[in-house]
């Protein structure tokens, strides 16, 4: 797709609405350097953008758009930490919580491996 400054304008919009997107590929879209720099710039307030390819050459751009994407990913390891220590401690100390996640019921058998199976998925 060859979508130019105009539909980049698009992706700075969506950029600053969407805080779920994580993976954008926009290179070979016939985005000029300045509007691709726009799209660097917009990640300064974006924390979920951990990988972006604007096919940009310019070291000083790559440059900021690494720094950008690898601090979006120090975030994003932290807050997975904290999610996964939180679910040990409402599963552990018998606490309530937001699970943000889907609900996973373990049934069988006595003595089939259904304590090994959760223990290894928190791990």
């Amino acid at each position: 797709n060859y979508i130019g400054d105009d539909g980049a304008d698009c992706f700075i919009n969506a950029i600053q609405q969407n805080q779920t997107l994580t993976w954008l590929k926009l290179s070979q879209n016939g985005i000029s350097l300045s509007k691709a720099w726009e799209v660097v710039q917009e990640l300064s307030t974006n924390h979920t953008i951990t990988f972006l390819d604007l096919g940009i050459e310019d070291e000083f751009h790559t440059s900021r758009l690494r720094e950008y994407t690898n601090r979006n990913k120090e975030l994003r390891a932290l807050e997975e930490k904290k999610e996964k220590n939180r679910f040990k401690h409402i599963l552990t100390k018998g606490a309530k919580g937001p699970w943000r996640r889907s609900k996973l019921m373990v049934i069988g058998q006595g003595r089939v491996g259904k304590t090994a199976t959760v223990r290894t998925l928190l791990n």
